[in-house]
């Protein structure tokens, strides 16, 4: 079929139909969907920053792990995958946080400087979140298509 591209990846036309009939769908099923979740109790929130910061600390370390290694193919795109995702993390912990502290009140230049911030954060959100998963998608499809052709995923040292 036309749609299909080099062995069983499927083309990126094929990829850029399938993603435009999805939000598509997706425009038409969802009423709204926001990029920074509010969380109504205090306990919610802490917990779900708890857990912001640890993904963040888990990406940092897998960053670095990978630029230790000197891997390039796939793991040079999850490496960079791990750093958006690092960002993400540190941009949507400060959407979070100012939304938190968003008051009702207006500042003498409109908004207040949380409410910039929040209004920031938001707009970064899914382009961190997006990038992260392209990069990450790319990584893996560059690892599935070396074990493909018989290279192995082990990292084997020289010594």
């Amino acid at each position: 079929m036309a749609f299909t591209g080099v062995g069983r990846f499927p083309s990126w036309r094929g990829f850029l139909l399938g993603g435009f009939f999805q939000i598509v769908i997706f425009l038409l099923i969802l009423p709204s969907a926001f990029a920074v979740q509010a969380h109504t109790q205090p306990e919610g929130l802490v917990a779900h920053l708890i857990a912001h910061v640890f993904f963040l600390f888990s990406m940092v370390v897998l960053f670095i792990r990978i630029r230790a290694s000197h891997r390039g193919g796939g793991w040079h795109y999850i490496g960079i995958s791990a750093l958006i995702f690092a960002l993400w993390n540190v941009d949507t912990t400060t959407a979070h946080i100012a939304g938190e502290y968003i008051t009702d009140q207006p500042s003498a230049n409109g908004l207040s400087s949380t409410a910039m911030i929040y209004y920031a954060s938001c707009l970064l959100d899914h382009v961190f979140a997006v990038s992260g998963m392209f990069f990450f998608l790319l990584g893996v499809r560059a690892l599935a298509q070396g074990t493909a052709r018989g290279e192995s995923l082990e990292y084997r040292n020289s010594g």
